[in-house]
């Protein structure tokens, strides 16, 4: 990662559809993902067959799946099983990065504090918080 302060989306959402984190998304070269919530997000969903359930290896999740509020107030679900995060040992951090911004072919509007989404054809706008991002990952 870049050691300038990067300008980014805050975005309140749950892990797993259950554990509740507030993550960042910003223009990085990975998806990043902190041990203890795929750890905590593991334990809670606690069925390997559940979709929700974050499939680990070699340093990496992926399939993970949160839900994130719609700007009309619904739950939704984004996730994909192509979606990989790198798991690092700092606490606390969910960094959603190029690979997902291509993935789910993401328009930021940090002006307006707020994102695009296209999702299995569907179009959302979801509300985040514009800020400068303080949080900083070594590869």
């Amino acid at each position: 990662m870049s050691n300038k302060q990067d300008i980014s989306i805050r975005l309140d959402c749950k892990v797993g559809g259950v554990l509740p984190i507030t993550a960042e998304i910003r223009l990085d070269k990975s998806n990043y993902i902190s041990k203890n919530i795929v750890d905590k997000t593991a334990e809670i969903v606690n069925d390997k067959y559940n979709i929700m359930y974050p499939h680990t290896d070699k340093g990496f999740v992926w399939g993970l799946r949160f839900t994130v509020k719609h700007s009309n107030g619904d739950d939704i679900v984004i996730g994909h099983k192509d979606n990989y995060f790198r798991i690092i040992s700092e606490p606390d951090i969910l960094i959603l990065g190029t690979p997902w911004l291509w993935l789910f072919e993401v328009s930021l509007n940090l002006h307006h504090e707020y994102f695009t989404i296209y999702h299995y054809e569907d179009k959302f706008k979801i509300y985040g918080k514009r800020i400068k991002s303080h949080k900083r990952v070594d590869n």
